[in-house]
């Protein structure tokens, strides 16, 4: 076990029929430790631009902070 926090994004194919997901967390280090936040299911094109717009949000919100933290 390595201590860290590693938002992924992982693809797979899904077969005919039933199919499970198993995600194994452990928390030896952090108090707040574990899955952070909500498991997100789609398909591949679905996944990847949630993710970019989010990207761009927090991108785009750190640009503004920046701005009006060099204009005061």
């Amino acid at each position: 076990m390595v201590p860290q926090y590693l938002p992924q994004v992982a693809l797979f194919k899904s077969k005919k029929g039933e199919n499970e997901i198993v995600i194994q967390v452990s928390n030896f280090y952090h108090r707040s430790g574990g899955i952070l936040e909500s498991l997100i299911l789609g398909n591949e094109k679905q996944i990847l631009a949630t993710r970019y717009k989010s990207i761009a949000y927090d991108l785009l919100l750190f640009g503004s902070l920046m701005i009006m933290g060099y204009t005061t």
